[in-house]
């Protein structure tokens, strides 16, 4: 896949909620209520047990995944360089460039809002 950075490509991206509905549709046809909770005591007595993929496996499905942060930085840990970025709009920019600006680009006498 050289040369593919993204955009959309065949098969990609969240399947078609019919398909999702499908699939739901066969299990709910084929899984009885009884095998669901033999299988949901079976993963919880494995958690109990010590098994911690069943438990991390039963804590996600009845509790959701636990948010997951990124931090990201520059180079050697460093801050992150903005270039290119302007917070006025673009007629308006090409008119102020040589004026003075402060921190986030903020132009003299332009203090943020509280």
């Amino acid at each position: 896949m050289a040369g593919q950075n993204g955009g959309a490509r065949p098969g990609a991206g969240r399947k078609p909620k019919a398909q999702s509905n499908e699939l739901k549709d066969l299990f709910d046809l084929n899984w009885t209520q009884e095998e669901r909770a033999q299988t949901i005591r079976v993963i919880s007595a494995k958690a109990r047990s010590g098994d911690v993929g069943m438990a991390k496996l039963l804590f996600a499905y009845a509790y959701g995944m636990p948010i997951q942060r990124q931090e990201v930085s520059g180079p050697n840990g460093g801050p992150l360089e903005i270039v290119g970025y302007s917070i006025l709009p673009p007629a308006q920019a090409a008119t102020e460039e040589d004026a003075p600006t402060g921190p986030a680009g903020i132009g003299a006498g332009d203090e943020p809002a509280d």
